[in-house]
C-alpha cells in the first residue's frame, strides 16, 4: 500500500492506519504550533537586532567624531596615553523558545574599578564613552544575531518535517486507509451476496 509496511490485514489494518493517521495529525499540529512560537520570537529578535544595530552605528559615528577632534587637539600620542589597559567581561543571557535554547542578550562590563586616567583633551572623554556604548551595543547585537541563527535553523528543520507530513506521510496514510476500507466494503458486499445465495439455495423450491 504505497510503500507503507507492516499494515495488518483486514479490520486490524484499518485500526492500525487510523491510529497512525491520528498520531501524524497531532504531530503536524504540534509542529505547526512550534513553528508559530519560533516565528513570534524571531520577529521580536529582528526588532531588537534593528534597535541594537542603530545604537551601534550611532555610537560608532559619535565616537569617531570625538576621536577625530581629539586627534586634532592632542595627536596620536595623546590618544594612546589616554587609553589604559582595560579588562572587560561579557555575560550571555539565554532563553528557551519552543525547546530551542538560544542566546538572548550579551552584556559587557568592566572588570574591577575603572582606572583614573589623565585626559590630554576634553574630547577624549565623550569619545571613550561613545565607544563603550558602541561596544555594549555591538555585543548585544551579536547575541541577538546568534539567537536568530539558532531559531532560523530550528524553523527550517520544523518546516522540513511539516512538508514531510503534508506531502508524503499523511497523504499515504489516507490513501492506504481509503483503499483498505474500499477493499473491506467490497469483501462485505461479496460476503452478503454469498449469504443470500446460500439462503436461497437452502430454502428454495
Amino acid at each position: 500500500m504505497h510503500g507503507i509496511r507492516g499494515v495488518p490485514p483486514g479490520r486490524a489494518g484499518r485500526l492500525w492506519l487510523r491510529r497512525r493517521l491520528e498520531v501524524a495529525t497531532r504531530s503536524r499540529e504540534q509542529l505547526d504550533r512550534t513553528l508559530h512560537l519560533i516565528e513570534l520570537e524571531r520577529h521580536r529578535l529582528l526588532a531588537l537586532e534593528e534597535a541594537h544595530g542603530d545604537d551601534w552605528h550611532r555610537a560608532c559615528a559619535e565616537g569617531a567624531t570625538w576621536l577625530a577632534r581629539a586627534a586634532v587637539l592632542t595627536g596620536r600620542d595623546g590618544i594612546r596615553t589616554a587609553t589604559p589597559p582595560a579588562s572587560l567581561t561579557a555575560e550571555v543571557g539565554w532563553a528557551t523558545t519552543a525547546g530551542v535554547v538560544h542566546p538572548l542578550e550579551v552584556t559587557v562590563a568592566r572588570a574591577g574599578a575603572p582606572q583614573a586616567t589623565l585626559l590630554a583633551s576634553s574630547a577624549l572623554a565623550p569619545a571613550r564613552d561613545a565607544y563603550e556604548r558602541a561596544l555594549a551595543a555591538g555585543a548585544a547585537l551579536a547575541g541577538v544575531q546568534a539567537g536568530l541563527r539558532s531559531l532560523e535553523r530550528q524553523a527550517s528543520a520544523t518546516r522540513r518535517r511539516l512538508r514531510g507530513l503534508d506531502k508524503r506521510w499523511i497523504p499515504r496514510l489516507r490513501q492506504s486507509l481509503r483503499e483498505l476500507e474500499a477493499a473491506l466494503e467490497q469483501g462485505e458486499r461479496e460476503d452478503r451476496g454469498r449469504l443470500r445465495g446460500s439462503a436461497g439455495t437452502a430454502f428454495g423450491p
